[in-house]
């Protein structure tokens, strides 16, 4: 799964540093650990980076924590998206514990299923349809 984001650069480079982390401390949590989730693969996959242990001193966490953030890109594809693009309120009211109970399942159609009882949503894609 591949998602690309345009990004005016104009906008981006001319807004103030404080303006930048503004904007990005009013992302639910959930979507920055993914989001950074994708960076930290890429930094080990361009060699940036050696290793887990690595990553998790530069971002001063411990390495389960870490591993717990990663493992969110294990979520099934349309979670990830519903994730990243919803503009609904209920991915800032997400317990931690609750999306690790997602990802440590590995069948999707049962992640679709536990992440619809703590959203109370369905969504557009499953198996069966």
């Amino acid at each position: 799964m591949q998602f690309e984001f345009k990004i005016n650069l104009k906008k981006v480079r001319h807004a103030s540093p404080r303006y930048r982390m503004a904007k990005i401390i009013n992302e639910p949590r959930l979507r920055q650990h993914l989001a950074l989730a994708y960076h930290i693969e890429r930094a080990l996959k361009e060699g940036k980076a050696e290793d887990f242990s690595q990553i998790s001193n530069w971002l001063h966490i411990s390495h389960p924590r870490l591993l717990q953030i990663v493992n969110l890109t294990l979520l099934a594809p349309d979670i990830q998206k519903e994730i990243l693009l919803s503009t609904d309120d209920k991915i800032n009211s997400l317990p931690k514990y609750k999306t690790r109970e997602i990802t440590n399942e590995f069948d999707w159609e049962k992640q679709r299923i536990i992440w619809q009882k703590l959203t109370n949503t369905s969504l557009p894609f499953t198996a069966n349809s």
